[in-house]
């Protein structure tokens, strides 16, 4: 092949593919970087509430005494706060944490979100020992790149996708 004639060339095909694909190839790109983004939210955020509920289970958070200007709900916080990712904001995690006497009495939080997908019904009431809490977080996500609200269920553009999780635990005697 010779490439001193395709260089000489002066049509502009090869300006034109380039101007048809290049942004093709970018969405691509784009969408299977925000993919895997919203993958590595997805599992931090199962990752932080199942260290939320170890930390519940064996009482850590409630037998430590919060500082003086700050409650239970803000040491329970900075402790799960300290096992997310470099990756996750921890203080867009919105955590719903509700005890139970038994385990027949147990209820799931239907979450209620405002327009910027942050949940305005979440308590932090943890269980003592013997008793069931139920740990949930929620998680918003916008997505950038044009189409992925859509492909993920997520409604419109206008809306942040919500990563959830949540888990039951039984408070260990302690």
């Amino acid at each position: 092949m010779n490439t001193k004639g395709l260089l000489r060339s002066k049509g502009g095909n090869a300006l034109i593919e380039f101007a048809l694909l290049a942004p093709v190839f970018l969405m691509l790109v784009m969408g299977l970087a925000e993919f895997v983004l919203f993958q590595y939210k997805s599992y931090a955020v199962n990752y932080v509430i199942h260290e939320a509920k170890r930390r519940l289970q064996t009482g850590e958070v409630q037998n430590t005494p919060p500082p003086s200007g700050q409650t239970g709900r803000d040491v329970f916080k900075q402790k799960i706060c300290a096992a997310a990712g470099a990756l996750i904001d921890c203080e867009m995690i919105d955590f719903d944490v509700r005890r139970f006497p038994n385990i027949a009495s147990i209820q799931y939080t239907t979450p209620i979100f405002n327009s910027s997908g942050r949940a305005t019904n979440f308590q932090y009431l943890p269980g003592v020992q013997n008793e069931y809490t139920v740990v949930q977080g929620s998680y918003p996500h916008s997505f950038v790149t044009p189409f992925m609200a859509t492909m993920f269920g997520a409604g419109d553009a206008t809306r942040p996708a919500i990563l959830s999780s949540f888990s039951i635990i039984l408070g260990e005697p302690w």
